[in-house]
């Protein structure tokens, strides 16, 4: 690069900037008494949608991953499929047998008669769903306390039926 260039370059670059920066402010200037207009009419969806679009765009990067062969994943499709595969290693593991010690002493016991083994009535299965708290994070199940709460009659035959089958 020249000096000429560089000298000429510095000198155009200050007001490209203010005028970018002035259009900039026009545009958002814009949205924000459109947003506004739309709010005194009582259009709220439309006045936040306008608002939304102030929001800057940011860009998605994703973290690079290694794989297993040494690489280097840096696009989202490849680490995303690296991580589904890491976790339906980690989660979906194989039940492993017990040990034959086990499986003798559980058939060689005797029920203990003061335990009730019977699957819980229907007045059992509505009086624990009356203690569940509303607001709580949903089990392993995924299932929200609220859905159990106000499934109504219906939701608690259905959890009814699923727990008799249980055994």
């Amino acid at each position: 690069m020249q000096r000429g260039d560089l000298e000429e370059f510095r000198s155009l670059t200050g007001p490209r900037r203010r005028s970018l920066r002035h259009d900039k402010q026009q545009w958002a200037e814009g949205i924000t008494s459109s947003g506004e207009r739309h709010l005194l009419c009582g259009e709220i969806k439309d006045a936040f949608a306008n608002f939304h679009r102030l929001r800057r765009n940011r860009t998605n990067t994703s973290t690079p991953l290694m794989s297993m062969d040494g690489k280097l994943l840096s696009d989202k499709a490849s680490v995303l499929t690296k991580w589904q595969e890491y976790f339906s290693t980690l989660l979906n593991k194989s039940l492993h047998t017990p040990p034959p010690s086990l499986c003798s002493e559980a058939a060689a016991s005797t029920p203990d008669p003061l335990i009730d083994s019977f699957p819980p009535t229907l007045l059992e299965t509505h009086k624990a769903a009356n203690k569940i708290k509303a607001g709580k994070a949903p089990g392993l199940c995924g299932i929200y306390p609220e859905y159990i709460l106000h499934g109504g009659t219906d939701a608690l035959k259905l959890l009814h039926s699923i727990f008799a089958r249980v055994r």
